[in-house]
């Protein structure tokens, strides 16, 4: 079995010369016609359907990393010449050899679509970066910013390649295209939910000839990881660095594990661990909740800590009051508006549900979490302006739309690789994760993913008695690379950066993934109050400075991947954290300059753009305003009803207002005992 996993790894490495490709093509480094979203808002009845109780955590999970900083720091050199970019489709085999193989009458080739910027300033060691994109399921859009800003910080003199790891996007996007699931037509609006996974599931099966479940390891991360290493190796440059993000770092640390000699550094930025499930110290999506509430827990403490923050809470902390308050709400939901309200969303649920679904998509938001105090103080006294202020804030939240990337997104690749090595087993119950999710302050409720494992694995465990099936598979057995450490490859380093404040990928695993790799040259970096993607999520007070972990990335590129040479000066300035919003971020969500006393002088409503149309230019996030006059508590309870339609929303839009907010990011640094 051993022989058979060397084979697998020359596989890769050796027998890709001249692999087939259609390209390259001069193309745009951003793939739609501009970063910021422009749909409109979807209907209430598009909204129910793509925000059910199992599309709300999908999309939870499924979030990109936020490149607010990153677009500030580009914003000064947009106008400058555009770098030479190319476009290209490789065609790879379907089945590797050892993985998987497909009856006769099945294509047995994949298209990989990867863009490149070119280095203008060339030489015989020009290196190569690769950028992965994580999800699972999520396709490289989000990845052109980052590439765009360590181009330039690297003075244009480093190829920058990205890539649709295949079944997302332009890669043979792994869809439901026969039974038209995905349409909005469909009766669940184009999502594929739990209650049509198992007719989606059939549509895949047939799309590889109902073969056995290994032909499903044809968009296993191993297959994406020997994509990878077949253009590296194509490509021939012996100067590569791999940087991958989110699921990407998973995909990346399968990558290590093919040990190309090309290969030179790896970064891993929000780390989702690939090995210790004997230790449970393997990242699985079962303990999401858990790990958000982690870092609720820490926030909350931030705020007890903070001068600011804290005085806001004078009689007791933060803590105290959210506990309180829910079980306060709970109690009687219809007793203030502001419960009302909350009660009303996402049909008739608890008011505490829906703050701790709320907060959790502000968690992960360094532009939006420090609201999360101000909502709590502003429901707990719940007066007048408050009613308004509540709700103009989650009118405007609701209102900013997902951009297009979300096109070319797999939930079915995100269902499949979840269910097949990142979900535990035997699973737990939904009433079990149910309950770990209202025991905590603050989470995204992943208990329906328990009906989707079920449902994806035929109902084997115990646990799925009770729950839906189906007849087909949609997990594949795992390989030998699966929750095995890893050993760094010989010539090659890596750089692993956490943020403390990530409650997507918690920094535990980025310190279990540091500890089991065999081999001294690693380097881990912490940055004690970043969201999710340390690459955009650390601002510098340095104007119009690149985030601190971009400029870490550049570095570790520069010296080739020394790290006892790396630059990280820039640690020395990472913009501090405060609670305390700017007053002109606050007016745009709450019609006020005071997040916790203000009185809104304007009440938001839904744009009166046409449902369900894509394209529209609405600013704002397609939201309108009216001047408040001493009529308009009555406007605002009419409205409360829309309202309740519009913020099933929450939680399910990936890109939201960006509101600034200075925010501090120390670090800690681990260096490798020698």
């Amino acid at each position: 079995m051993a022989l058979r996993a060397v084979g697998l790894v020359l596989l890769a490495v050796s027998v890709t010369a001249n692999l087939p490709v259609n390209g390259w093509y001069d193309c745009n480094i951003y793939t739609e016609a501009s970063t910021t979203s422009s749909s409109s808002p979807k209907s209430s009845y598009d909204l129910k359907a793509s925000f059910g109780d199992d599309g709300r955590i999908w999309k939870a999970l499924l979030q990109p990393v936020r490149t607010t900083y990153v677009e500030a720091a580009l914003a000064p050199s947009q106008q400058s010449k555009s770098p030479p970019v190319e476009c290209a489709v490789f065609t790879l085999p379907l089945c590797y050899p050892g993985l998987c193989s497909v009856s006769a009458n099945i294509t047995d080739t994949i298209p990989v679509f990867v863009k490149r910027v070119l280095a203008t300033k060339r030489s015989s060691t020009t290196k190569a970066l690769w950028f992965l994109q994580g999800g699972p399921g999520a396709s490289s859009e989000n990845m052109e910013s980052l590439m765009v800003l360590v181009y330039k910080l690297l003075g244009g003199a480093v190829d920058m390649y990205t890539m649709d790891h295949r079944g997302t996007g332009r890669s043979n996007r792994l869809t439901c295209e026969a039974s038209q699931i995905e349409t909005s037509g469909s009766p669940t609006k184009g999502q594929i939910t739990n209650s049509v996974l198992a007719t989606c599931i059939q549509d895949v099966n047939a799309q590889l000839g109902y073969d056995n479940a290994t032909v499903l390891r044809s968009y296993s991360t191993t297959s994406a990881a020997m994509d990878l290493s077949s253009l590296v190796t194509d490509l021939g440059n012996s100067n590569t660095f791999v940087y991958g993000v989110s699921y990407g770092t998973y995909l990346v640390e399968r990558l290590m594990q093919l040990a190309n000699p090309n290969i030179k550094g790896y970064v891993l930025d929000g780390i989702v661990s690939n090995s210790g499930s004997d230790t449970n110290e393997k990242l699985v999506f079962n303990d999401w909740d858990k790990n958000v509430d982690s870092v609720a827990q820490t926030f909350v403490s931030l705020c007890s800590a903070d001068t600011f923050c804290s005085s806001k809470f004078p009689s007791t902390d933060l803590k105290t009051v959210m506990t309180n308050l829910y079980k306060t709400l709970d109690a009687s939901p219809s007793k203030t508006q502001c419960s009302t309200i909350l009660s009303s969303m996402l049909g008739r649920q608890r008011p505490s549900v829906t703050l701790r679904l709320v907060f959790s998509a502000l968690l992960q938001d360094m532009s939006l979490r420090a609201f999360i105090p101000a909502i709590v103080y502003r429901v707990q006294r719940c007066s007048d302006a408050d009613v308004l202020a509540l709700y103009n804030f989650l009118i405007r939240f609701a209102a900013s739309n997902s951009d297009d990337s979300n096109d070319m997104d797999s939930t079915m690749l995100y269902n499949l690789i979840v269910a097949s090595e990142l979900w535990r087993k035997p699973t737990e119950s939904a009433d079990e994760l149910s309950t770990v999710f209202l025991n905590g302050l603050i989470g995204s409720d992943a208990s329906d993913l328990v009906t989707t494992y079920c449902i994806a694995s035929r109902g084997g465990d115990s646990n799925c008695a009770s729950e839906p099936t189906s007849k087909y598979p949609l997990v594949y057995p795992t390989d030998k690379y699966f929750d095995v450490p890893i050993t760094i490859p010989k010539g090659s380093s890596v750089l692993l950066m956490s943020g403390v404040l990530d409650p997507q990928t918690y920094f535990k695993y980025g310190r279990y993934q540091y500890a089991s790799m065999t081999g001294a040259n690693k380097q881990l970096i912490e940055f004690n109050y970043s969201a999710h993607g340390t690459i955009a999520n650390t601002p510098v007070t340095t104007k119009n400075g690149a985030p601190c972990g971009s400029q870490i990335v550049a570095s570790f590129v520069d010296v080739a991947g020394d790290l006892s040479s790396l630059d990280k000066a820039c640690l020395q300035q990472v913009a501090p954290m405060s609670f305390q919003l700017a007053a002109s971020d606050v007016k745009t969500m709450m019609a006020t300059a005071d997040a916790y006393d203000g009185t809104p002088t304007e009440k938001f409503t839904p744009s009166s753009t046409s449902a369900g149309s894509k394209g529209g230019s609405q600013a704002a996030g397609n939201v309108e305003t009216t001047t408040t006059s001493s009529g308009w508590k009555t406007a605002a309870i009419i409205a409360f009803v829309l309202a309740g339609l519009l913020l099933i929303a929450l939680g399910y839009m990936l890109y939201r207002d960006r509101v600034r907010a200075k925010r501090e990011a120390k670090y800690e640094e681990h260096v490798p005992e020698a």
